[in-house]
């Protein structure tokens, strides 16, 4: 193996590299992944200044020394400590022969200690890319994309778990995201774990080097580096991946059956700092729709008042374009079929003034000039709710960028603060509301839409045969539910999931777990709040107090359960404060039969059942008997033991008033014996008041 590092070994093998030349153009004929070579020459004889790296290139030969049988250049990056092996190629008549390993295992290596030696420089980790098979095109590759991983996997590589764009690599060509980024985790400083701020470093060094300046405004760099700080662990470091071709990992990609025009999803936050209860405020959006919806009792003290702040903010929805879920046993990548959607967001908020609690309602609705959502962007929104039924990685890594401000990745919860300008307190109330108009929807003729409408209507459960209503079913339970492997689901778990709420032959409501679902052929409403609030206020207002109700129980029985846990240690004072305070709680905050209508009273009723929220009432209904009667054994015991301190205090009297009689008759010894009397009576009468104290 020859070691080219500076001009005087590229000068004294001058044939050798020419000849290398021509294997490594025929070698990676995809130009936008082949650097040109003299650019590589450069960088090995000239020493360039950072943050372009040092390259080194190594080659083997036939036992002659006149065919070139492989080669591999790699870059060095000073200030992230780091290799970069560019290209490895091995030419075809002398694959599976062991020279792939022999560069792995001696080139590395050499160039590592040859980095130490002569540097002084101590190489933390290696770097490289290999082709992604299903994103490659035929032609773009000499050697098979599945058994180079293969071959790589088997030597030691491992995957960084990140969407890799590699820089253009000249003026003239393009960014390459067809690409894995890889390490070989043997040496590496922390093996099969890297400190992200590492990995972030390199590809800093990469873009650099390639020319790319204001990094904060390059959309794959922040892209990558955002995913990065998803991946990392406690600890700030990224564990590195099984390269994704093996059987033990089923990787597929997305084939989206619908695209949803109409559609929107609205998720539910609750402010934890309690607001002024000066907010209340008037909004046209609302007000109208809140006063049609309360029954005549309430129209006058509104126990909860709506208003929309924005409406119709443009932004971009980013997903994570790969992604792990949790099915059956088996652990399974998946590549989203997109990574950015445009949308369009409102932002609104119920405020209930029993209780002082405002929920913030973040509503996202797809645009652009192709407008929609697959059921998959669906499910991931979905996610957003709290679903951990199938542990996937989705709902972490979801960011909206803002047109206005596209350099900052916001979570949903940062989305809301960025909006309104300030620092909150919010915590996702694990709720909130798919809506679905599929009037428009491409796969669904008119009448096959009017069949699954009216499948829903009735008690049977006829079998569903395979075609357009079974798909529609799957995906609705996959929406529904949150999971991604909804295409396994048999007729009886469809019928199970979509328990339909007042169904009709164009529209019915589902309520499962925190997802209040409305699927319709047409509906009015969305088309008269499409550009404000978009959410279905006939949909928002019942969903919020679900909501706000499970949110008030919750933390009454929590703060029930604790106090009782702990009765032992609590005055009665302490007991009185909590009881009083629950009872304001259920019978005060928790909100019941305020709708006019059976519509939104039967969400909210069903919303109760179905959720536990009944069955929380219930307990703490019960707990609050067992309260009471700890406060009551507690003033019992108060009682008896101030009965006691009058019974000692009578004593005493007496006591006192028969020393007085019988002074003058006993001999002083005897009023000695008297005063050790009194003495210990006033000890108990202590231990008495000590002991009353410690009750109270």
């Amino acid at each position: 193996m020859e070691y080219f590092y500076n001009q005087k070994n590229l000068n004294k093998h001058a044939g050798l590299v020419k000849r290398f030349q021509a294997l490594y153009e025929s070698g990676f004929p995809d130009e936008n992944e082949r650097e040109e070579f003299e650019t590589i020459l450069n960088r090995i004889s000239h020493h360039p200044v950072p943050p372009e790296p040092q390259s080194i290139l190594l080659i083997t030969t036939d036992e002659g020394g006149t065919e070139v049988t492989g080669g591999l250049i790699a870059d060095w990056y000073e200030n992230s400590h780091s290799i970069h092996l560019t290209y490895l190629i091995i030419a075809e008549a002398h694959r599976n022969k062991g020279l792939a390993k022999q560069f792995i295992d001696e080139g590395i290596q050499w160039i590592k200690d040859w980095i130490l030696h002569n540097k002084g420089i101590e190489i933390r980790n290696v770097f490289f890319e290999s082709n992604i098979p299903w994103k490659t095109k035929k032609g773009n590759d000499n050697f098979d994309a599945v058994e180079r991983l293969k071959i790589f996997s088997k030597y030691g590589a491992r995957w960084i778990d990140i969407a890799y764009t590699q820089p253009a690599l000249d003026p003239e060509k393009e960014e390459v995201d067809n690409l894995f980024l890889l390490s070989f985790s043997q040496y590496n400083t922390r093996g099969n774990k890297i400190p992200a701020d590492e990995i972030t470093e390199f590809l800093k060094d990469l873009y650099h080097g390639l020319g790319v300046a204001n990094l904060e405004r390059n959309k794959a760099f922040i892209r990558m580096q955002e995913e990065l700080e998803t991946l990392k662990d406690n600890h700030g470091e990224v564990e590195l991946s099984v390269i994704p071709y093996e059987d033990s990992i089923v990787f597929n990609e997305e084939v989206p059956a619908f695209r949803f025009d109409k559609a929107s999803v609205t998720l539910h936050f609750m402010e934890q700092m309690p607001p002024s209860r000066t907010e209340m405020g008037s909004c046209n959006y609302f007000s109208s729709f809140e006063r049609d919806l309360l029954n005549f009792q309430n129209q006058r003290n509104q126990p909860l008042k709506s208003i929309s702040l924005v409406s119709k903010l443009d932004a971009r929805l980013i997903f994570p374009p790969t992604y792990k879920y949790s099915s059956e046993g088996l652990t399974h990548k998946m590549l989203s079929h997109r990574s950015e959607v445009e949308v369009i967001v409102s932002l609104s908020y119920t405020h209930f003034p029993l209780s002082n609690k405002k929920i913030w309602h973040l509503t996202i609705k797809p645009a652009g000039e192709s407008p929609f959502f697959t059921e998959y962007d669906l499910v991931k929104l979905v996610s957003l709710f709290g679903s951990t039924q199938e542990d996937s990685t989705v709902k972490n890594r979801i960011k909206f960028r803002l047109e206005r401000d596209p350099s900052k990745a916001l979570s949903e919860t940062d989305l809301i603060k960025h909006i309104l300008k300030k620092e909150m307190l919010l915590e996702g109330l694990g709720t909130g509301i798919v809506q679905l108009d599929i009037d428009e929807l491409a796969f669904l003729d008119s009448d096959t839409a009017d069949t699954f409408f009216q499948l829903f209507q009735k008690r049977e459960r006829p079998v569903l045969e395979e075609g357009k209503i079974k798909t529609l079913g799957r995906v609705i339970c996959g929406i529904i539910l949150g999971i991604f492997d909804f295409n396994r689901m048999d007729d009886e778990e469809i019928y199970d999931t979509i328990q339909a709420l007042m169904p009709s032959d164009s529209s019915f409501l589902v309520l499962c777990r925190g997802t209040l679902l409305k699927i319709s052929k047409v509906d009015e409403i969305i088309e008269a709040v499409s550009d404000t609030i978009i959410v279905s206020p006939y949909l928002l207002i019942p969903s919020a107090v679900l909501s706000h109700n499970e949110y008030i129980l919750a933390r009454a029985k929590t703060l029930l359960d604790d106090t009782l846990n702990n009765s032992t240690a609590l005055i009665i004072n302490d007991l009185d404060m909590v009881q009083a305070e629950i009872n304001k709680s259920v019978n005060h905050h928790y909100l019941t039969d305020i709708f006019q209508y059976p519509s939104e009273q039967t969400i909210v009723e069903y919303g109760n059942r179905q959720r536990g929220i009944v069955n929380l009432y219930n307990h703490i209904t019960h707990r609050l008997d067992e309260l009471f009667k700890v406060i009551e054994m507690k003033q019992e015991s108060r009682s008896n033991l101030s009965d006691a301190f009058l019974n000692a205090f009578l004593g005493l009297i007496a006591m006192v008033q028969l020393t007085g009689i019988f002074t003058g008759l006993i001999q002083f010894k005897h009023n000695e014996l008297v005063f050790y009397l009194i003495e210990v009576i006033l000890a108990v009468l202590i231990f008495f008041l000590v002991r009353i104290k410690k009750q109270k």
